[in-house]
């Protein structure tokens, strides 16, 4: 007997990567692959894969990276508090999932 997955995956994207660059003038999930595809939307793909469903969590101010993670199938949350680092990234996820 098989059985739907109801479960929601979430998608962490509201760091600031400072050790892909230190100077934060680029964001790391908008970064590029060697096929063009932005490492966000490769991450969201890969989720999809797993989970029907996928809520990605960025930070304030980041619509492009939001924008790129819609488009890629992902709904997306914003987590105010980001700032203070994964944990607060992800209860703004399980919340915006509820």
């Amino acid at each position: 007997m098989a059985y739907a997955s109801l479960a929601t995956g979430l998608l962490l994207a509201a760091g600031v990567g400072s050790r892909f660059d230190p100077h934060g003038v680029q964001n790391k999930l908008l970064a590029r692959l060697p096929d063009g595809t932005p490492v966000a939307a490769e991450a969201a793909r890969r989720l999809l894969l797993a989970v029907p469903k996928v809520l990605a969590v960025v930070r304030p101010g980041a619509e492009a990276l939001a924008r790129v993670l819609n488009d890629a199938g992902c709904d997306v949350a914003f987590a105010p508090a980001a700032q203070r680092g994964m944990g607060a990234s992800l209860a703004a996820g399980v919340q915006a999932s509820e």
